[in-house]
């Protein structure tokens, strides 16, 4: 997990100053305080059946990635409300996390903004 650097800001064109980021100390604790507020913790991985695509979003979102090459760590999983899956075709193994994060959050956007 790469830190906030200057490079990282300037990788964002500007973006960075936009959002709002925190590291927690304890992801797993701070994943649970955000589902007891009412957020959807939605992890994106391939090995489930339910679609990003058919998939209805709340107003309230936390979208997790896992790593290329493991997915979603366990601890993160069992705390999803859902899982879903990016489809694509089967010779096309897995997205980068950066690519499926795209793809997770242009999703989102085209269907609750």
């Amino acid at each position: 997990m790469c830190g906030l650097t200057p490079t990282v800001a300037r990788a964002s064109t500007g973006a960075i100053d936009k959002l709002r980021i925190c590291r927690p100390d304890n992801l797993e604790a701070t994943i649970g305080e955000l589902k007891l507020a009412g957020y959807q913790i939605l992890g994106l991985d391939a090995d489930t059946d339910v679609s990003l695509v058919d998939y209805s979003f709340g107003k309230q979102i936390v979208l997790a990635v896992g790593g290329e090459d493991a997915g979603l760590p366990p601890f993160i999983r069992k705390q999803c409300t859902d899982v879903l899956r990016i489809p694509m075709k089967a010779e096309a193994q897995s997205y980068n996390a950066s690519v499926a994060l795209s793809l997770g959050l242009y999703e989102i956007a085209r269907k609750v903004l």
